[in-house]
């Protein structure tokens, strides 16, 4: 009875440590399964903030950059995380003038003939220069904005890829391509300033038409007739 006794107790000591073992285990299974799954959600945010820093990259510096998961969703073939970041940059121009739109301005500005309409655009290019001078150059521009990563259920979670993200921005208007996000091509952003500038002319050109003695003469002896008076098209 004695040596029975003794083997029970033997088998109930060796299943309670046994148990506690599993118990032990699973912990640090639970553990680390947490801990892989931070260091996965990091590994997104870290490559969001890096995409962030490479579209801003031919402008501007990035002195601090912070983004957080806000939501996660599991979405046909994978799981969608929406990323916050918030993040500070600084021109790397270290004047108006270097920047494409003002340059585009300024050869436009140039080639205008009239006088009057040359002046008007001169004005509107110095106040710009003078806005980005003042406020821009060196300062932090604080800025905030939100993305979208898909991550196929075929990612592993203890090896991020960034190759197997669909990464996107999350604009106004809904998700968009990366390229929406970085800021436009130099020369398109030259082209936006020429166009500007000949607006600006072309503006001055339409005052001056509609004050010149023949406009006058021809509203004076050929009279429309009020019916035929649109105060929307006259307005705009």
């Amino acid at each position: 009875m004695k040596k029975i006794i003794c083997l029970l107790l033997a088998v109930a000591t060796l299943a309670t440590c046994t148990l506690s073992a599993l118990a032990l285990e699973n912990a640090e299974d639970a553990k680390k399964d947490i801990a892989d799954k931070a260091k996965f959600e990091q590994s997104i945010i870290d490559d969001v903030c890096e995409s962030v820093i490479e579209s801003y990259a031919e402008y501007y510096t990035i002195p601090s950059i912070h983004g957080e998961i806000s939501d996660v969703e599991q979405v046909s073939g994978g799981t969608r995380y929406i990323v916050d970041v918030e993040f500070t940059k600084v021109l790397l121009a270290e004047s108006a003038s270097e920047l494409p739109y003002i340059q585009g301005m300024e050869a436009a500005v140039e080639k205008i003939e009239d006088a009057e309409q040359k002046a008007a655009a001169q004005a509107t290019l110095d106040a710009r220069k003078y806005e980005i001078d003042t406020m821009y150059i060196g300062a932090q521009q604080y800025e905030s904005s939100t993305f979208s990563v898909v991550v196929p259920d075929t990612a592993s979670i203890a090896k991020a890829d960034k190759d197997e993200y669909v990464m996107s921005f999350v604009g106004e208007f809904g998700e968009m391509d990366m390229e929406a996000f970085a800021p436009q091509s130099r020369e398109e952003l030259y082209h936006d300033g020429e166009t500007r500038a000949a607006q600006i002319a072309e503006s001055v050109a339409i005052s001056q038409t509609l004050a010149s003695p023949a406009a006058a003469q021809t509203t004076k002896t050929n009279p429309s007739d009020p019916t035929d008076y649109d105060r929307v098209a006259a307005r705009d």
